[in-house]
Formats: structure tokens, C-alpha cells, sequence
């Protein structure tokens, strides 16, 4: 076999980006190829390719038509790594590097890696090798059938040999981080005319790997009927992809009717309000975050996150229950104050020793 091995190796195989901040990133690597023999090389294709996939179907008839999701392309770049080099025959070990740049307009798009049942969001660095001849790829084929163990070896395994041999992959986890001052707390206020009046204190963006999401509640009542009885809470992930299976492109843009949106129930729970040990003024609470997706905002896929609030009231027919949302971010929490990879000039963004000092605990009125 003239091929022993053919393999890309990143110098990082994970990607931290700021929202909001205009950077660019340069991926660099090599491409390494090990020879028995001498053979003729025409090219080698170094590709970065971003790719959202959503489930649409899980009915075996729709995977085997292809009909089964909906994919978009976020990014490919490409580039060619003997382009300006003489045409000859290579031997031996032979090491190639490379750098893929990519600039704000390509950054600013791009989502976060994801895994979930119905969506992914897959990142893949790949380098492909093109021989130079017919009779190089006919001898390629030629050893790969010497190995052969029968005839239903070749016709199952043949093709896949080859593309193993001619075609290499490493996937990049990318984050997509948040800015530390979204981290802050957000207060609401609102009230129900001659009833009740409230204040909701909550972050604006929630760690994706956090195990609890945190909030503060106050209620002062204007009439006794409009004492809390108890408060049901949902943390809902809202859903958007296409009804239809094809490809989706970035640059056009779905009509409503051709999108679905499905409410995830992340978690719920109920509280009762015990009117001699709980202070309606100060209700802290917590529920589980069980497995949520970080925000996503493209062409064939949206996720967004609310908290649901369902006051109630002892008596419904005098007071009937109230109901708030208030939506809240996802992300993930930075490594650094300035990514290690991202190059970009975040100083006058960044908070003062003060602003921070003064980010606690929203205070009750």
C-alpha cells in the first residue's frame, strides 16, 4: 500500500469567541502524509465547513428518501495546499501547514456547537488528497483489492477504504461566549391595576452548564384578595426550524409559514405560599436547569429561553391567576476576559472594578 497514513492535526481543536466584538481568527495546522512508495500528488483541499442539521422525521422511509432534515451550510472556506508548487512525485514523510482566515463577517454568524436528539450544529476541519493520474488511483484500488477477503468485502468496504485513505477529519467544538456584563441582574416591574404589584429579579444570561437557574420575586398586594396562594414556574426553550426537509440557505431567509416552533418544557415547579414562614417582598427561588441549548439565532434554526410565571389566588373568581414571562439568555461563560484564539480590542468594553462591585443581588423595595 503505497498510502500508510493521511491525517490533519489543528493546533487547537476548540474556537472561543465574544458576542458583539468585532475580531477575526486564524485556524492553523498541518496536514501530514506518510508514503511506502513515491506517488504523484495533484492536490490536497483543506476545508473548514460549519453545518446545522434538524430532525425533521424519524420514520426509517424518510431517512432512506432523504427526507428526514433540513440542513444549512453557516461556513466553508477552503483553501489548496500544493497549488504553487512543481508537480512531482513525493516519498516519504511530507508535512504541510496551514491557516484558514476568518474574519469578522464570517465570526459574527456563526452559532455555537450543539448536540441535542433533534439538532446539531457541527463544526469539521477535513483535508481531502487528489492523486495525480488515473493510474495512481488505479493502483490504489488495485491494493485494496489485494487485501480483500471476498467479494462482498470489496463491494461493502472498498469505497470506504479509499475515502479513509484519501480523506481526513477533526471536528472543532466552537463557543460562542457572552460578554460579562450581560451576566448582570435585570429587574422587572409591573402590576395588575387595584390588585397587585410585583418585581421579578433574574440575569440576563444564565451559564449553560449551570444546574440551577436563580431568581428573586416580590408581590405587595393592594387588596386582601390579591394575597399569593402559590406560583407555578416553567422554564420553557422555544424551538424554531423549518416543516420542510431540503437544504436551507444563510442568505435567504425563511417565511413564517415555512418555519415550526416547539415549546420544550426544560423544568417546572410549583410553590405554596405559607402566609406565616414566606415574605411575599422577598421570595427567593430555584429550579433545575436540565440540559439547555445556548441561544441560536440563524436562517434554520432558533432557540430562545423564557421563564413563566402563573400567580394564583386564593379565590379565582374574585382575582383570577396572573401570568408573566420574561425571557432570558443562555450562553456560555468566558475562559478569559479576551479569548486566547480571538484577537480583538476589547479594553473600552470591558467593565470597571466599580461597575462589577456593584452587580449583586437585586434589592428588595
Amino acid at each position: 500500500m503505497a498510502i500508510l497514513s493521511f491525517d490533519i492535526i489543528p493546533d487547537t481543536d476548540s474556537i472561543e469567541l465574544l458576542h458583539h466584538y468585532d475580531q477575526f481568527y486564524d485556524l492553523k495546522g498541518r496536514v501530514e502524509l506518510s508514503l511506502a512508495r513515491p506517488i504523484d500528488l495533484r492536490q490536497i483541499t483543506v476545508t473548514f465547513q460549519g453545518k446545522i442539521k434538524s430532525i425533521l422525521s424519524k420514520d426509517f422511509t424518510d431517512k432512506v428518501a432523504g427526507h428526514a432534515a433540513s440542513t444549512e451550510i453557516v461556513i466553508r472556506k477552503s483553501l489548496s495546499l500544493l497549488e504553487n508548487e512543481n508537480r512531482r512525485p513525493w516519498s516519504g514523510v511530507s508535512c504541510w501547514s496551514f491557516e484558514i482566515n476568518l474574519d469578522n463577517e464570517n465570526l459574527c454568524r456563526l452559532p455555537p456547537s450543539l448536540c441535542t436528539p433533534d439538532h446539531q450544529i457541527e463544526y469539521q476541519l477535513s483535508a481531502r488528497l487528489t492523486l495525480g493520474s488515473i493510474a495512481e488511483r488505479v493502483k490504489l484500488s488495485y491494493y485494496l483489492v489485494q487485501e480483500a477477503k471476498g467479494v462482498k468485502w470489496i463491494i461493502r468496504e472498498l469505497q470506504q477504504r479509499q475515502l479513509r485513505l484519501l480523506h481526513a477529519n477533526r471536528t472543532i467544538k466552537m463557543d460562542k461566549c457572552i460578554d460579562h456584563d450581560r451576566f448582570g441582574w435585570v429587574h422587572y416591574r409591573g402590576s395588575r391595576m387595584n390588585h397587585i404589584s410585583y418585581e421579578i429579579s433574574l440575569t440576563g444570561c444564565v451559564p449553560k452548564d449551570q444546574t440551577q437557574f436563580e431568581f428573586f420575586c416580590s408581590f405587595y398586594s393592594h387588596r386582601s384578595e390579591a394575597y399569593v396562594k402559590r406560583i407555578e414556574i416553567i422554564l420553557n426553550q422555544l424551538e424554531r426550524y423549518p416543516i420542510q426537509p431540503g437544504e436551507v440557505y444563510s442568505d435567504r431567509p425563511l417565511e413564517s409559514s415555512l418555519m415550526r416552533t416547539r415549546i420544550r418544557k426544560i423544568s417546572q415547579a410549583e410553590h405554596a405560599i405559607d402566609r406565616t414562614a414566606d415574605s411575599l417582598d422577598h421570595l427567593r427561588f430555584a429550579v433545575a436547569m436540565n440540559n439547555m441549548a445556548p441561544d441560536i439565532q440563524t436562517t434554520s434554526l432558533q432557540i430562545t429561553h423564557i421563564l413563566r410565571l402563573t400567580v394564583h389566588f386564593p379565590d379565582a373568581r374574585k382575582a383570577k391567576p396572573m401570568s408573566l414571562s420574561f425571557p432570558f439568555e443562555v450562553g456560555t461563560v468566558p475562559f478569559s476576559s479576551v479569548s486566547a484564539h480571538a484577537q480583538a480590542d476589547l479594553s473600552e468594553h470591558l467593565p470597571t472594578y466599580d461597575q462589577i462591585a456593584a452587580d449583586q443581588p437585586p434589592v428588595v423595595f
